[in-house]
């Protein structure tokens, strides 16, 4: 089985090699030019250092890149616990105000018997810190 040649296609085909050929001409001066003189050679011997100077940076980036991940998470730490100190310290606030409050109805002279029963009730509802006993 064989395929017909199209003339259009032919026609294409045969200016494209023109062109292609006619691009290789012009090209071949360009590419004599580039070899290396010897500036060149001198410039091309500074290149392995150029690239250990490059590696060794991309190292530094990767380890200061893992630095910053540790250092965001012993941030993170520190945020829990402030947190917890400071719930720690709202709780103790509130249980020195009903201390307090304690106190200062213990030393409030007792002339009637309905403040001595009141007492006894916020006392016996009263939550005291642990070690401390009523």
């Amino acid at each position: 089985m064989s395929f017909q040649r199209l003339p259009r296609f032919d026609e294409e085909i045969s200016l494209r090699k023109a062109s292609s050929s006619a691009s290789a001409r012009q090209c071949s001066p360009c590419s004599s030019r580039s070899l290396p003189d010897q500036g060149n050679r001198g410039r091309l011997r500074r290149v392995p250092f150029l690239e250990d100077a490059r590696l060794q940076d991309a190292k530094r980036i990767a380890q200061l890149q893992q630095e910053s991940i540790e250092a965001l998470k012993r941030t993170e730490q520190l945020n829990t616990r402030t947190q917890t100190v400071q719930d720690t310290t709202v709780r103790q606030e509130r249980n020195l105000t009903e201390l307090r409050e304690v106190v200062a109805q213990l030393r409030a002279p007792s002339a009637s018997s309905s403040t001595a029963s009141s007492w006894r009730w916020k006392r016996s509802s009263a939550r005291l810190p642990s070690g401390l006993s009523p």
